[in-house]
């Protein structure tokens, strides 16, 4: 089971039905979340040579194209899926047992449909895309293609010379 947190889920992980609590649970696992990244992405730079300073710059948001083309090619991207999913996981563990049996399988409920949704929307993505990769290319022929419509000018002409 894959598992991941949004505001509906913190909802029924604490219980609770106010938003301005629900929104301020979801701030503070996003905000978890954000450390874990830049964690792995400072133990990453430091780890090829770039120093604290220049990292902890780029962690706020400052603009470095070094760093950034430092990390597009770098393997951390799993790193940061598979430490991302075990402190979601870890999240879950940690709250599950103090619901109920209900509450419990409302979640996993949950948690499989809103799976079962994400793979629709995937298929329907790929096969939008594949849709218009294909609209697209019968464009690119038929704008190649001349057309006879019965007449002398079957297609485009040089314009007459002037003299």
């Amino acid at each position: 089971m894959k598992y991941f947190i949004d505001e509906n889920l913190i909802s029924l992980l604490f219980d609770v039905d106010d938003k301005d609590i629900i929104r301020l649970k979801y701030t503070e696992y996003l905000e978890d979340i954000t450390k874990i990244i830049n964690s792995i992405i400072k133990k990453y730079l430091l780890s090829i040579g770039y120093s604290n300073e220049q990292i902890d710059l780029f962690i706020k948001g400052g603009d470095d194209e070094e760093l950034e083309e430092a990390i597009k090619v770098s393997d951390i991207g799993n790193e940061i899926n598979s430490n991302v999913d075990l402190y979601i996981k870890g999240y879950f563990d940690l709250l599950m047992p103090a619901l109920s049996d209900d509450e419990r399988q409302r979640i996993m409920d949950y948690l499989t449909i809103e799976a079962e949704n994400q793979e629709v929307e995937m298929e329907l993505s790929n096969q939008l895309t594949k849709t218009i990769r294909e609209y697209k290319s019968l464009i690119l022929k038929a704008k190649k293609t001349p057309v006879n419509l019965g007449g002398n000018l079957t297609q485009l002409q040089p314009a007459p010379i002037s003299s």
